[in-house]
């Protein structure tokens, strides 16, 4: 006798299947219950893969084929065979359901649809027996004994991005609960005789924790999609924090192509982590040549074909919802419009927005940018290269950044004033905001970046007969802030160094950079309290700053007095108390 399990018809993924859908594969068919409902309803061929033999034998009578076995270990079919595949509550039980997302998209049609459901870990029920110190397996639900793997929003969302998927519907089945999107969220739930602190969980993600399973619907991702080009030298956790935005706040097609810039701090070892991304090792060359490897030679040694648009984005940059939209949006706007680039707080001129994000509200800023702003250009004759989308056809006419080899600093700058004079436009997507750390490269890799920047000039006004400095970053307010502190610095007039670093900081109340950099003033004026203060302000804004993580404990070591404090601070936000000894 089969069991009622495998004879369900699964009515939230019937309904999903497009009508026009001729060649079905249902995967984990059971005893074929919801294939037939799609043969009696569209008469479309439907075949079946089950590893249960009793099933697999009764969805022989119903069904056009069925494979009996291990779908891992036989996926017998013909590369865009279907137009429609199902995997109901499968990929879970699988040891690699990568793969078979991989195989999926492979026997699916250009214009074919993948329907899948999966159980969310990150349900508020799992949570809370984690918190117990438990993990208990059990006959059916979210904790099926059988279930090999556990995926959460973020991880299938990025299971199904790099398998070559775009997912274009998601919905959720969730537990009957109190806590609902019409009442005031609470501080704190209840599970059973399990309270949790929720008064610091973002909004979206407290819904996350009343989710059962997700529901999806997704499409093969597009042969012509914008490559989006991440260059690093270092950097290792704000490099994390870019890629995890871009998996998080991505919603249209895209490819991530990944340069390794000769790191020595574990960075290519998150590039290496990141499934389906092609990673281009390179040693410590230009920002401009990175990028040119990454556009030409990574087309010939990965076999990548040659995308219509690229999207340049620093390792220093969180982007928020909808930024590759509607960067896109603006540089599709015109067949004149040659690149188009983001905002920010940290940049200049035309790109640069008008006031610092507030301390733990950036994308509620971004969503209100965005909101305001969607659809407005502005005509610009340069921009600068920390997110910005390039037509391809204008980067080959315009020779891409190799004219820019004399002065690599300058490169998007100088290509833009090449594509001025090819009657092309750059502009700035008014509505694309994003947070730019600024100058974090260069503090990562000890380069001064107003020697280089000094040097590089020359060859650009040589060439232009304008200073680029004059248009740069450089004359950022918080860039002249910085080197006019350690100017001080360097002259030992602490006092006035700590008051400029002082004044800035009452503009841009959460400059890691800038508490970490008057940490290190107040230290020199033999102030280690004071200095103390200002280095764990840097860590709390940004725990991944290892300069200031540096040199508190530096100063830990020589100041014994102060050796429970910043051990306190360094365990609550990495456990780094060997390093102090």
């Amino acid at each position: 006798m089969i069991s009622d399990y495998y004879q369900k018809i699964r009515p939230e993924l019937l309904e999903r299947v497009p009508p026009d859908a001729r060649r079905v594969l249902d995967l984990g068919c059971g005893a074929g219950a919801l294939g037939k409902a799609l043969k009696d309803r569209y008469g479309c061929y439907v075949a079946g893969v089950e590893a249960v033999p009793e099933a697999a034998e009764a969805a022989r009578q119903v069904l056009d084929r069925v494979v009996a076995g291990n779908l891992e270990e036989e996926f017998p079919f013909k590369d865009e065979e279907f137009d429609c595949v199902i995997c109901g509550d499968v990929l879970e039980h699988l040891t690699d359901p990568w793969s078979i997302c991989r195989q999926i998209c492979r026997v699916l049609s250009d214009n074919g649809t993948f329907l899948a459901s999966i159980p969310n870990a990150a349900n508020i029920r799992i949570i809370s027996e984690l918190l117990r110190g438990d993990f208990r397996y059990r006959d059916e639900g979210l904790m099926d004994i059988t279930h090999l793997r556990f995926f959460t929003l973020r991880s299938i969302r990025e299971m199904l991005h790099f398998a070559g998927f775009v997912i274009e519907d998601m919905v959720s089945s969730k537990e009957i609960s109190r806590y609902d999107a019409s009442t005031q969220r609470p501080s704190e739930i209840q599970i059973e005789d399990f309270k949790i602190d929720v008064s610091q969980i973002p909004a979206d993600l407290f819904d996350q924790y009343f989710v059962v399973q997700y529901i999806l619907t997704a499409r093969k991702r597009p042969r012509d999609v914008p490559d989006v080009i991440v260059v690093a030298q270092n950097g290792r956790s704000m490099t994390r924090k870019c890629l995890d935005s871009v998996r998080d706040h991505t919603q249209v097609p895209y490819r991530l192509v990944l340069v390794d810039n000769g790191s020595a701090d574990g960075t290519g070892r998150i590039f290496e982590a990141v499934a389906g991304a092609p990673v281009l090792q390179l040693e410590n060359v230009p920002f401009s040549e990175a990028i040119s490897s990454a556009v030409i030679t990574g087309r010939s040694k990965f076999g990548l074909n040659s995308p219509s648009e690229i999207v340049l984005l620093h390792n220093d940059v969180i982007v928020g919802p909808g930024w590759l939209e509607c960067l896109l949006e603006a540089l599709r706007s015109d067949p004149a419009v040659a690149c188009a680039g983001a905002k920010a707080f940290r940049a200049d001129g035309g790109q640069r927005y008008d006031s610092a994000f507030k301390e733990g509200k950036p994308f509620e800023e971004i969503r209100r940018a965005r909101e305001q702003q969607k659809g407005q250009l502005s005509e610009t004759d340069t921009l600068q290269s920390f997110c910005v989308a390039i037509d391809r056809a204008a980067w080959e006419e315009a020779g891409g950044f190799g004219p820019s080899s004399s002065f690599p600093s300058f490169a998007m700058e100088d290509l833009c004033l090449r594509f001025k004079e090819m009657g092309k436009k750059s502009v700035v997507a008014e509505s694309v905001l994003v947070h730019h750390l600024g100058e974090r490269t260069f503090r990562e890799t000890g380069v001064s970046l107003a020697d280089l920047w000094e040097q590089d000039d020359r060859a650009f006004k040589a060439r232009w007969e304008i200073s680029a400095v004059e248009r740069s970053d450089y004359c950022h307010p918080r860039s002249k802030a910085a080197r006019e502190a350690r100017k001080l610095f360097q002259e030992e007039r602490f006092l006035e160094a700590a008051r400029v670093l002082s004044e800035w900081l009452k503009v841009d109340a959460v400059d890691d950079l800038c508490y970490n950099d008057l940490g290190t003033v107040m230290h020199a004026l033999g102030r280690p309290g004071d200095a103390i203060k200002y280095f764990s302000a840097a860590i709390r804004i940004n725990s991944g700053l290892e300069e200031a993580r540096s040199n508190l404990v530096a100063l830990a070591r020589t100041n014994p007095e102060f050796e429970e404090e910043v051990t306190g601070l360094l365990l609550s936000v990495s456990g780094m108390r060997g390093q102090i000894r």
